[in-house]
């Protein structure tokens, strides 16, 4: 029940241009926004969580290539 009061409180204020004004992710590279506006698994904010997580990952480990593609490995 508190996954689904901050999935529909918290993650509805996450946008794609909200994630493109954040700090911290200059250079970094996001993927298409219809990529992340267009997907049938996740919402729009969980697909900018994971492409905000991604960036910062690849920002710390530089010689790992991954990206995160499934919210429940954490």
């Amino acid at each position: 029940m508190l996954v689904q009061v901050v999935r529909g409180f918290v993650l509805a204020r996450v946008t794609v241009r909200s994630l493109k004004s954040l700090p911290g992710l200059e250079g970094c590279q996001l993927p298409p926004d219809n990529a992340l506006l267009n997907s049938n698994v996740y919402s729009t904010a969980e697909a900018v969580l994971l492409a905000w997580i991604t960036a910062h990952y690849h920002k710390v480990c530089l010689l790992l290539v991954f990206t995160l593609v499934n919210i429940s490995v954490f």
